[in-house]
C-alpha cells in the first residue's frame, strides 16, 4: 500500500473514533432538546438520529456541529410533524433497535417539565431548548431565527415568566 494510502485510512480511521466519540456525547442531550421543544420521545429519537446520520455525511466540513445537530434535529422534528404520513403513535420497539427508552430515562417530573414547556409558544421553547444546552444569545439567535440578541433575551424572559405562571397555576390547583 502506498503512505498517501495509509496516511487517508489512518486519518479516516482517526475521525470516525472522534465522531463515535462526539455521537456517545450529544445523542442523549439531542434527544432531551429536541423533546424540550415539543417532540414525543419516538419522534426526538427520530430527529436526533437523523441529524447525526447527516452530520456522520458532512463531517469534514462541520465548524459547529453542537449546533449544527440540533438545527438539523429541529427541522427535522418539523418535517416529520407536518408530514402527514408520518404516524405519531409509539411505534413498538424491537430489542436490536435503538429505543428512546435506551437513549433517554424520563422521571415523573421531567415529564412534567416537558409538558409545560409544551405549553409555551414554539420560538419560546427554542430559546428555552438553545440556552438549556449552553449556547449563547448570539448563536441562539442565528440558529432560530431570532432578529437579534435582544429578541432572544425577551423571549427566554417572556418564557420563563410564562414557566412561572404555569407553575403558580398548578400549585393552585393542587391545594
Amino acid at each position: 500500500m502506498a503512505p498517501a494510502t495509509v496516511n487517508v485510512l489512518a486519518y479516516r480511521d482517526s475521525q470516525r473514533a472522534v465522531f463515535a466519540e462526539f455521537y456517545r456525547a450529544e445523542v442523549k442531550p439531542l434527544v432531551r432538546f429536541v423533546m424540550k421543544i415539543g417532540a414525543s420521545e419516538h419522534e426526538a429519537a427520530d430527529a436526533a438520529q437523523t441529524a447525526l446520520t447527516q452530520a456522520w455525511t458532512h463531517w469534514y466540513a462541520l465548524k459547529q456541529p453542537r449546533a449544527w445537530i440540533r438545527t438539523v434535529a429541529t427541522r427535522e422534528f418539523w418535517r416529520l410533524r407536518q408530514d402527514p404520513e408520518t404516524p405519531h403513535a409509539a411505534i413498538p420497539d424491537r430489542a436490536e433497535l435503538l429505543s428512546p427508552e435506551t437513549i433517554v430515562v424520563i422521571s415523573e417530573r421531567t415529564k412534567a417539565a416537558l409538558a409545560m414547556l409544551h405549553r409555551l409558544p414554539p420560538l419560546q421553547r427554542a430559546v428555552l431548548a438553545w440556552s438549556a444546552d449552553g449556547f449563547s444569545n448570539a448563536e441562539i439567535a442565528q440558529r432560530t431565527g431570532c432578529r437579534t440578541e435582544v429578541a432572544v433575551r425577551k423571549n427566554l424572559q417572556r418564557a420563563r415568566a410564562n414557566l412561572r405562571a404555569l407553575l403558580a397555576e398548578g400549585e393552585g390547583q393542587n391545594s
